[in-house]
Protein backbone atom coordinates (compact mmCIF):
# COMPACT_ATOMS: atom_id res chain seq x y z
CA UNK A 1 0.00 0.00 0.00
CA UNK A 2 1.51 3.51 -1.03
CA UNK A 3 1.69 6.19 1.26
CA UNK A 4 3.08 9.68 1.36
CA UNK A 5 4.26 11.43 -1.85
CA UNK A 6 2.90 7.95 -3.61
CA UNK A 7 -0.51 8.14 -2.48
CA UNK A 8 -1.01 11.75 -3.58
CA UNK A 9 -3.75 12.07 -7.02
CA UNK A 10 -2.60 12.96 -9.92
CA UNK A 11 -4.86 16.28 -9.95
CA UNK A 12 -2.13 17.21 -7.09
CA UNK A 13 0.96 16.20 -8.86
CA UNK A 14 -0.29 18.54 -11.73
CA UNK A 15 -0.68 21.27 -9.25
CA UNK A 16 2.91 20.60 -8.18
CA UNK A 17 4.34 20.65 -11.87
CA UNK A 18 2.50 23.61 -12.52
CA UNK A 19 4.15 25.71 -9.56
CA UNK A 20 7.71 24.98 -11.07
CA UNK A 21 8.69 27.99 -13.36
CA UNK A 22 9.55 27.44 -16.36
CA UNK A 23 12.62 28.61 -16.29
CA UNK A 24 13.49 26.20 -13.46
CA UNK A 25 15.04 23.18 -15.01
CA UNK A 26 17.24 21.46 -12.74
CA UNK A 27 13.75 21.41 -10.61
CA UNK A 28 11.61 19.79 -13.50
CA UNK A 29 14.51 17.19 -14.10
CA UNK A 30 14.78 16.39 -10.35
CA UNK A 31 10.47 16.19 -10.09
CA UNK A 32 10.44 14.09 -13.09
CA UNK A 33 13.20 11.68 -11.78
CA UNK A 34 10.81 11.07 -8.70
CA UNK A 35 8.87 8.34 -9.51
CA UNK A 36 7.08 6.89 -13.32
CA UNK A 37 3.69 8.52 -12.03
CA UNK A 38 5.18 11.97 -12.41
CA UNK A 39 7.53 10.87 -15.58
CA UNK A 40 4.74 10.25 -16.91
CA UNK A 41 2.66 13.47 -16.26
CA UNK A 42 5.78 15.18 -18.54
CA UNK A 43 5.03 12.70 -21.16
CA UNK A 44 1.32 13.20 -21.33
CA UNK A 45 0.42 14.96 -24.85
CA UNK A 46 3.42 13.01 -27.44
CA UNK A 47 6.93 13.67 -27.43
CA UNK A 48 5.93 17.03 -29.39
CA UNK A 49 4.12 18.69 -27.10
CA UNK A 50 7.33 16.69 -24.56
CA UNK A 51 9.71 18.63 -26.70
CA UNK A 52 8.41 21.70 -26.72
CA UNK A 53 8.06 21.98 -22.78
CA UNK A 54 12.15 20.87 -22.56
CA UNK A 55 12.57 23.31 -24.99
CA UNK A 56 11.03 26.30 -23.62
CA UNK A 57 12.68 25.17 -19.92
CA UNK A 58 16.00 25.23 -21.35
CA UNK A 59 15.81 28.46 -23.42
CA UNK A 60 14.25 30.29 -20.43
CA UNK A 61 17.14 28.43 -18.23
CA UNK A 62 19.52 30.57 -20.96
CA UNK A 63 20.83 27.29 -22.54
CA UNK A 64 21.34 26.55 -26.02
CA UNK A 65 22.44 22.97 -28.16
CA UNK A 66 25.55 23.53 -29.57
CA UNK A 67 26.94 22.47 -33.00
CA UNK A 68 27.63 18.69 -31.45
CA UNK A 69 24.28 18.34 -29.72
CA UNK A 70 21.88 20.00 -32.21
CA UNK A 71 20.16 16.93 -33.52
CA UNK A 72 19.60 15.75 -29.70
CA UNK A 73 16.13 16.20 -28.24
CA UNK A 74 15.93 18.81 -26.00
CA UNK A 75 14.29 16.80 -23.14
CA UNK A 76 18.15 14.80 -23.41
CA UNK A 77 20.22 17.76 -23.55
CA UNK A 78 18.39 19.13 -20.41
CA UNK A 79 18.88 15.88 -18.47
CA UNK A 80 22.19 16.01 -19.68
CA UNK A 81 23.37 19.33 -18.39
CA UNK A 82 21.62 19.15 -15.08
CA UNK A 83 23.21 15.54 -14.25
CA UNK A 84 26.62 16.77 -15.33
CA UNK A 85 26.46 20.15 -13.66
CA UNK A 86 23.13 20.68 -12.15
CA UNK A 87 24.78 20.34 -8.66
CA UNK A 88 28.39 21.49 -9.18
CA UNK A 89 29.47 23.66 -6.18
CA UNK A 90 32.23 26.32 -9.06
CA UNK A 91 30.41 29.53 -7.59
CA UNK A 92 30.33 29.84 -11.89
CA UNK A 93 28.53 26.90 -12.52
CA UNK A 94 25.37 24.96 -10.83
CA UNK A 95 22.52 26.16 -9.06
CA UNK A 96 24.09 29.81 -9.19
CA UNK A 97 24.58 29.93 -13.09
CA UNK A 98 21.04 28.25 -13.65
CA UNK A 99 19.80 31.03 -11.28
CA UNK A 100 21.49 33.92 -12.78
CA UNK A 101 20.48 32.83 -16.67
CA UNK A 102 16.90 32.26 -15.66
CA UNK A 103 16.95 36.06 -13.82
CA UNK A 104 18.45 37.50 -16.74
CA UNK A 105 16.65 36.03 -19.44
CA UNK A 106 13.26 37.16 -17.38
CA UNK A 107 14.83 40.59 -17.48
CA UNK A 108 15.27 40.74 -21.35
CA UNK A 109 11.65 39.36 -21.99
CA UNK A 110 10.68 42.21 -20.16
CA UNK A 111 13.59 44.90 -21.61
CA UNK A 112 13.04 44.25 -25.02
CA UNK A 113 9.44 42.91 -24.87
CA UNK A 114 8.29 45.56 -28.16
CA UNK A 115 10.67 44.28 -30.39
CA UNK A 116 11.70 40.33 -28.93
CA UNK A 117 8.30 39.11 -28.92
CA UNK A 118 9.61 35.42 -29.17
CA UNK A 119 11.41 34.44 -26.55
CA UNK A 120 11.97 30.91 -28.12
CA UNK A 121 14.35 31.84 -31.10
CA UNK A 122 17.46 33.96 -30.73
CA UNK A 123 16.70 37.81 -31.35
CA UNK A 124 19.22 39.13 -33.95
CA UNK A 125 16.99 40.28 -36.69
CA UNK A 126 14.82 41.95 -34.31
CA UNK A 127 17.06 43.88 -31.55
CA UNK A 128 19.82 46.26 -32.07
CA UNK A 129 23.37 44.76 -30.93
CA UNK A 130 23.18 47.73 -28.06
CA UNK A 131 20.42 45.52 -26.86
CA UNK A 132 21.97 42.06 -26.23
CA UNK A 133 24.08 41.92 -23.19
CA UNK A 134 27.00 39.85 -22.75
CA UNK A 135 26.82 36.77 -20.11
CA UNK A 136 29.17 38.00 -16.91
CA UNK A 137 30.46 34.51 -17.38
CA UNK A 138 33.14 35.90 -20.09
CA UNK A 139 34.65 37.45 -16.80
CA UNK A 140 35.92 34.50 -15.28
CA UNK A 141 37.81 32.71 -18.05
CA UNK A 142 41.44 33.00 -18.68
CA UNK A 143 43.01 30.62 -21.01
CA UNK A 144 46.32 28.05 -20.76
CA UNK A 145 49.86 28.69 -22.69
CA UNK A 146 48.09 27.09 -25.66
CA UNK A 147 44.96 28.44 -25.34
CA UNK A 148 42.98 26.09 -23.55
CA UNK A 149 40.49 27.64 -21.46
CA UNK A 150 39.81 27.88 -17.56
CA UNK A 151 36.81 28.72 -15.24
CA UNK A 152 37.59 30.43 -12.46
CA UNK A 153 35.88 30.74 -9.28
CA UNK A 154 36.58 34.48 -8.99
CA UNK A 155 38.31 37.16 -10.96
CA UNK A 156 41.61 36.15 -9.47
CA UNK A 157 43.95 33.60 -11.00
CA UNK A 158 44.07 31.11 -8.50
CA UNK A 159 42.24 27.69 -8.41
CA UNK A 160 40.73 27.63 -11.93
CA UNK A 161 39.13 24.46 -13.42
CA UNK A 162 39.12 23.34 -17.33
CA UNK A 163 35.58 25.25 -19.18
CA UNK A 164 35.61 21.55 -20.83
CA UNK A 165 34.54 20.25 -17.22
CA UNK A 166 31.34 22.05 -17.17
CA UNK A 167 28.70 21.98 -19.45
CA UNK A 168 26.31 24.67 -17.91
CA UNK A 169 28.98 27.40 -18.32
CA UNK A 170 29.92 26.65 -21.76
CA UNK A 171 26.13 26.43 -23.01
CA UNK A 172 24.86 29.08 -21.15
CA UNK A 173 23.76 32.11 -23.64
CA UNK A 174 26.52 34.40 -24.23
CA UNK A 175 24.40 37.08 -24.24
CA UNK A 176 20.65 38.09 -23.21
CA UNK A 177 18.70 37.89 -24.90
CA UNK A 178 20.59 34.95 -27.17
CA UNK A 179 21.17 36.21 -30.75
CA UNK A 180 22.28 34.44 -33.29
CA UNK A 181 24.37 36.26 -35.11
CA UNK A 182 27.85 38.44 -33.90
CA UNK A 183 30.52 40.41 -35.17
CA UNK A 184 33.31 40.00 -33.01
CA UNK A 185 36.86 41.95 -32.62
CA UNK A 186 39.86 40.93 -30.63
CA UNK A 187 41.71 44.44 -30.68
CA UNK A 188 41.25 46.48 -34.10
CA UNK A 189 38.22 47.09 -35.85
CA UNK A 190 39.81 46.17 -39.02
CA UNK A 191 40.44 42.80 -37.23
CA UNK A 192 36.96 41.32 -37.03
CA UNK A 193 35.50 38.07 -37.27
CA UNK A 194 31.83 36.58 -37.51
CA UNK A 195 29.73 33.95 -35.63
CA UNK A 196 26.49 32.45 -36.45
CA UNK A 197 24.56 29.72 -34.29
CA UNK A 198 20.86 29.13 -34.97
CA UNK A 199 20.19 28.25 -31.75
CA UNK A 200 21.62 30.94 -30.31
CA UNK A 201 25.04 31.51 -29.38
CA UNK A 202 26.78 30.14 -26.23
CA UNK A 203 29.78 31.23 -24.08
CA UNK A 204 31.60 28.09 -25.88
CA UNK A 205 31.04 29.82 -29.00
CA UNK A 206 32.68 32.71 -28.08
CA UNK A 207 35.34 31.31 -25.92
CA UNK A 208 35.76 28.63 -29.14
CA UNK A 209 36.67 31.38 -31.63
CA UNK A 210 39.28 33.03 -29.43
CA UNK A 211 40.96 29.74 -29.58
CA UNK A 212 40.51 29.55 -33.48
CA UNK A 213 42.54 33.00 -33.64
CA UNK A 214 44.78 32.07 -30.81
CA UNK A 215 47.67 31.14 -33.44
CA UNK A 216 46.53 33.72 -35.56
CA UNK A 217 49.30 36.93 -36.66
CA UNK A 218 48.41 39.52 -35.24
CA UNK A 219 47.92 42.49 -37.96
CA UNK A 220 50.18 45.51 -38.14
CA UNK A 221 47.16 47.44 -37.73
CA UNK A 222 46.61 45.88 -34.08
CA UNK A 223 50.26 46.14 -33.43
CA UNK A 224 49.72 49.97 -34.14
CA UNK A 225 46.82 49.89 -31.42
CA UNK A 226 49.10 48.85 -28.75
CA UNK A 227 51.71 51.06 -29.69
CA UNK A 228 49.56 54.44 -30.02
CA UNK A 229 45.99 53.48 -29.04
CA UNK A 230 44.38 53.21 -25.87
CA UNK A 231 46.23 49.22 -25.43
CA UNK A 232 49.54 50.72 -24.93
CA UNK A 233 48.76 50.77 -20.82
CA UNK A 234 49.06 46.90 -21.28
CA UNK A 235 52.02 46.71 -22.36
CA UNK A 236 54.76 46.82 -19.70
CA UNK A 237 56.89 49.90 -19.68
CA UNK A 238 60.22 48.51 -20.27
CA UNK A 239 59.25 46.89 -23.66
CA UNK A 240 60.36 48.40 -26.71
CA UNK A 241 59.41 48.56 -30.12
CA UNK A 242 61.11 45.62 -30.96
CA UNK A 243 59.89 43.85 -27.95
CA UNK A 244 55.92 44.25 -28.98
CA UNK A 245 56.52 43.34 -32.37
CA UNK A 246 58.65 40.04 -31.59
CA UNK A 247 56.55 39.19 -28.81
CA UNK A 248 53.08 40.03 -29.96
CA UNK A 249 53.13 37.95 -32.67
CA UNK A 250 49.94 36.16 -32.04
CA UNK A 251 46.75 36.91 -30.63
CA UNK A 252 47.33 34.63 -27.69
CA UNK A 253 50.41 36.47 -26.24
CA UNK A 254 47.97 39.48 -25.78
CA UNK A 255 45.88 37.25 -23.84
CA UNK A 256 49.14 37.19 -21.33
CA UNK A 257 49.82 40.76 -20.91
CA UNK A 258 45.86 41.30 -19.87
CA UNK A 259 43.05 39.92 -18.41
CA UNK A 260 40.08 39.06 -20.60
CA UNK A 261 37.38 41.31 -18.69
CA UNK A 262 34.30 40.13 -21.04
CA UNK A 263 32.71 42.19 -24.19
CA UNK A 264 31.66 46.04 -24.92
CA UNK A 265 29.46 46.61 -27.71
CA UNK A 266 30.93 48.96 -30.34
CA UNK A 267 28.73 51.60 -31.08
CA UNK A 268 30.80 52.65 -34.61
CA UNK A 269 31.05 48.55 -35.78
CA UNK A 270 27.99 47.90 -34.36
CA UNK A 271 29.43 44.43 -32.88
CA UNK A 272 31.10 43.19 -29.98
CA UNK A 273 34.60 44.21 -28.99
CA UNK A 274 37.34 41.91 -26.29
CA UNK A 275 37.13 44.32 -23.30
CA UNK A 276 40.83 43.85 -21.48
CA UNK A 277 41.13 44.45 -17.75
CA UNK A 278 44.79 45.78 -16.99
CA UNK A 279 47.48 43.74 -15.30
CA UNK A 280 51.13 44.23 -13.47
CA UNK A 281 54.29 43.10 -15.39
CA UNK A 282 54.26 40.51 -12.61
CA UNK A 283 50.96 38.88 -13.47
CA UNK A 284 49.73 36.10 -15.19
CA UNK A 285 46.54 34.81 -16.00
CA UNK A 286 48.20 31.30 -17.45
CA UNK A 287 47.63 28.16 -14.99
CA UNK A 288 49.77 25.79 -16.84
Amino acid sequence: MHSGFHSLPNEILYKIKDCIKDSDLRTHVCFYNTCTRVAALYNDGGEAKGEAFWHRCCQLAGLGRGPADQYIPWKRFAFDVISEDGFCSHPCCGSALLEYNASKMEEAIHRCSNTWSNAMIPASTALAPADLHPHQLLRFISFSERGRPHLRRSTSPTDPSWLSEHALPRRSFATFPPTDFMKLTIINNRTSWYLAQETGLAVADIVGMVQQQWHAETSPADLYELLCGPYIEYVPKDWTILDILSRLQIYGKIFELARWDGLDFDEVERGFRVRFEHLTQDSHWRSC
